[in-house]
């Protein structure tokens, strides 16, 4: 009889034990998905943010990106070690173990994640640019004079230059980056006499960011002018020359 009770009191408390690692292994586990879920769904948030903005002024929201990288960074460790704790003491106790695996895979998710951006940026770079004004002339349009260009480099610096007289060059330089670039830009154009008439050069480098050429193209066109050629032959180097 008590040997019954005492097989009985053993099974008991094999029972509560097994309980309490069940419960202790579905806890990490579910520690370990809610961080890989939240650092997941932060860095698609900003992610929203990258592609909404993209093509305007970077830097607000790299600093804001490189903000989720640390913060994100620091969760997504933790979420992968819980996750794989979680994962190795289901399959040591045969607990379910789907919640520490989808765990895992949402972290390795995350990280990918982070590269989206980096890819859909370097897709809209290598497209070709095309203007849409009813008055542009064709890039393929060789009978264009080169009264004015105007140069675009890496880093948003602009180079105006002014051909029409020869006797007095005038090169005005810029950066797409100051705060006041468009009225840098429009006072040039107005002092210089620049309008419709006068054949304009637009040149850019393979590497001149195309918010850049955006941002003179949506500025000539404030300044009434539509027609002007489009051009990427300039190299790094001619930055210098002049």
């Amino acid at each position: 009889m008590i040997s019954l009770y005492l097989r009985k009191f053993n099974d008991v408390i094999m029972e509560m034990r097994a309980s309490h690692l069940n419960k202790s292994t579905s806890v990490i586990s579910w520690i370990g998905f809610g961080l890989a879920m939240t650092v997941f769904l932060l860095i698609w948030a900003v992610n929203i943010l990258v592609f909404n903005w993209m093509g305007e002024d970077a830097k607000p929201i790299a600093a804001l990106y490189m903000l989720v990288i640390l913060v994100g960074g620091l969760l997504g460790v933790l979420a992968l070690i819980f996750s794989i704790i979680g994962l190795s003491m289901a399959i040591k106790n045969n607990t379910p173990r789907w919640i520490g695996t989808t765990g895992i895979i949402i972290c390795v998710l995350s990280i990918l994640s982070f590269f989206v951006p980096i890819v859909y940026a370097g897709i809209i770079k290598n497209k070709t640019i095309e203007v849409e004004t009813p008055e542009s002339i064709s890039a393929s349009d060789e009978n264009i004079t080169e009264d004015v260009t105007i140069q675009i480099f890496r880093g948003g610096r602009i180079r105006c230059i002014n051909n029409h007289d020869s006797s007095n060059t005038v090169v005005g330089n810029m950066n797409t980056s100051d705060y006041d670039f468009e009225k840098q830009l429009a006072n040039w154009i107005k002092m210089n006499k620049v309008d419709s008439s006068t054949g304009i050069i637009v040149n850019s480098t393979n590497d001149a960011d195309y918010s850049d050429i955006t941002k003179v193209i949506d500025t000539l066109n404030k300044s009434g002018i539509s027609k002007f050629k489009l051009s990427s032959s300039l190299t790094p180097s001619d930055y210098y020359r002049r």
